[in-house]
């Protein structure tokens, strides 16, 4: 099987991560994501920070009142629209632009044979006229789904809004051009209706023009900046057509040299969806009139130019992130994450703040993929080094001290502690005659199938081997794993030792051997346990005089005739049990004369 190296590892799984999230942004998958900040960001922004604007566009207003006031139905209001034409020209904008749908066909039909001069097309074609002969004129065309065409104005029409292109025109300017927005996938318009959005290629846009003659040249696509300018109101038509009637100057005055939009502003009509609440007169509302979002987009176009994608920087970002991938402690990382979340979040308000957009999808969820997977591999590695070092080292070390070495509570660099524990010593007795009759082989056979049943019985009872000592062994109880009353797991331990020895030993009887008895000391009291030994060679044990003692205990079951000695400060541990006979005063090797208790089945 092929390995490979730690290093070449961790760098595949960063390039992995690293191209995950690549993949993530240049696809799109995320876009939702990154609609979804846009939107925030610009709410944000618009509340917090807002951008004042050096060129304004003044909206004019066809609402519900302008049509309540006309007797005849929209598509005959040619004279109301002549007057209102007239009315703005008289306060002398600089450019207009109509949102409007203006007639297709002729209505001179509908005029009597003896009014003639009350001609529908030669009346809106005058208000035309006198509105061209002021300002520069874009009039925005609509779509025709069912014959996949612009509609088309009456020629009559076309021709008076035409006069001053021919007089007075920029070169390449046309003064009909599109009014056709296009959400996005989610219903709400963030971008400039470019050739990504006309049926028709290299169409001009309404407000594209409108800018060119405002002396701007555009970008052909972008996003609309809706951080821009505070919230539209409009100048309802009755009120301009009032000023003219009445000759208020001064309130006209309000358009002069301006930028002028006329659009509808109807309850139910011609209603798109923004990111924001962009008009004053309804201003928790974000389904607004179409010719507002036209309007934010002129501002768009004069103050700040469009929103331009600023790919290298999210790029950047998202090889930032996918540096979690790298191994370093999971909680660093966790508060790292929660600094580049802030980070991505100020830099992309920044950055939109100055025409510039930052999508953060692919950087956010790069970012949150390599920690996770990094977190993932981490965890296997640890389980598999678990597993190794389990099944390398579960017969050479107690459970107790292979489970605290792979939870890190026990390791060589830690200091000796005092515990308060139980040492237990056995050791078979005549095993020095019994192995000068058996083979060796038989010899090794019988201590393995011996030390396996007490091994057991000791973990069973939740004590600690702490080594074998030829026929013997050591064991503790209440270290590393703690107990309420060791001395009492230790004795219960004692005495089922013994009854594994019976069972023992007719397994032994069975193959021809003689029965073996074992002997075993109990001493409990504070011990030093530790890593003890060399840098290169230790051993996790334990040190002291009640270890001394309990070793010299367990010379004493065969002097007294008990299978099991303990002392008296084993005995006062468990309450003096009535199964703990008193053997007396007995002398230790080494040591001053002290009670001891013992136990016979």
């Amino acid at each position: 099987m092929l390995s490979l190296s730690p290093r070449l590892s961790s760098f595949l799984g960063w390039t992995c991560c690293l191209a995950f999230g690549l993949l993530l942004h240049f696809t799109g998958s995320l876009q939702r994501l990154d609609d979804y900040w846009l939107d925030w960001q610009f709410s944000f922004l618009r509340d917090n920070f807002p951008k004042p604007v050096q060129r304004d566009v003044v909206l004019i207003g066809i609402d519900e009142a302008y049509l309540r006031a006309a007797p005849e139905p929209l598509a005959l209001m040619h004279r109301r629209f002549s007057e209102l034409f007239v009315a703005v020209a008289a306060g002398k904008p600089s450019i207009v632009g109509l949102d409007i749908v203006l007639p297709e066909k002729s209505y001179a039909f509908l005029v009597p044979a003896d009014q003639l001069d009350l001609n529908f097309d030669q009346e809106l074609s005058r208000g035309l006229l006198k509105l061209g002969s002021v300002a520069s004129i874009v009039i925005g065309e609509s779509w025709d789904n069912s014959h996949h065409r612009f509609r088309e104005i009456h020629p009559s029409l076309s021709a008076a809004a035409g006069q001053w292109v021919r007089k007075r025109g920029p070169k390449g300017f046309v003064y009909q051009a599109s009014a056709l927005v296009c959400p996005d996938a989610d219903g709400i318009v963030r971008q400039y209706p470019g050739d990504q959005c006309q049926p028709v290629g290299n169409t001009p846009i309404l407000v594209g023009q409108m800018a060119a003659l405002a002396g701007k040249v555009s970008n052909s696509d972008g996003y609309i900046n809706y951080a821009l300018g505070n919230e539209f109101t409009y100048i309802p038509s009755l009120e301009i057509v009032d000023w003219y009637k009445a000759e208020k100057l001064e309130k006209l005055a309000q358009l002069n040299d301006k930028i002028v939009l006329i659009g509808v502003s109807l309850d139910s009509e011609d209603r798109l969806k923004a990111p924001v609440a962009l008009v004053q007169w309804e201003p928790d509302n974000r389904w607004i009139p179409g010719f507002a979002i036209q309007a934010q987009l002129l501002r768009s176009l004069l103050n700040q130019n469009l929103i331009q994608p600023a790919p290298w920087l999210t790029v950047v970002l998202i090889l930032v992130g996918s540096c979690f991938w790298f191994d370093f402690r999971l909680r660093d990382k966790a508060a790292l994450f929660i600094l580049f979340s802030a980070v991505v979040g100020i830099v992309s308000l920044i950055a939109l703040g100055e025409a510039m957009l930052v999508q953060i999808g692919g950087a956010m969820a790069v970012a949150l993929v390599s920690l996770s997977s990094s977190a993932a591999a981490a965890g296997l590695r640890q389980w598999r080094e678990r597993q190794y070092l389990t099944q390398t080292f579960s017969g050479y070390v107690s459970p107790q001290v292979l489970k605290g070495i792979l939870s890190g509570a026990l390791s060589a660099g830690k200091e000796g502690q005092r515990v308060q524990a139980c040492v237990l010593f056995s050791d078979i007795r005549g095993f020095t005659t019994l192995s000068e009759n058996l083979p060796a082989e038989r010899i090794v056979e019988l201590l393995n199938s011996y030390f396996e049943r007490m091994t057991n019985i000791v973990h069973q009872h939740g004590g600690l081997v702490d080594k074998f000592l030829g026929d013997g062994m050591m064991a503790l109880f209440g270290t590393p794993v703690t107990l309420e009353t060791p001395e009492k797991n230790a004795l219960d331990a004692a005495r089922a030792m013994l009854l594994a020895v019976d069972e023992l030993n007719i397994e032994l009887r069975e193959k021809g051997l003689s029965d073996i008895r074992i002997g075993i000391g109990l001493h409990t009291g504070e011990l030093l346990i530790g890593h003890i030994g060399s840098k290169d060679r230790h051993e996790y044990t334990a040190i002291g005089d009640v270890v001394n003692v309990a070793a010299r205990v367990c010379d004493l079951p065969k002097l007294l005739g008990y299978p099991i000695v303990c002392t008296d400060s084993v005995a006062s541990a468990v309450g003096y049990p009535p199964y703990l006979e008193a053997a007396g005063m007995q002398a230790l090797k080494g040591r001053s004369d002290m009670p001891v208790y013992g136990w016979h089945p």
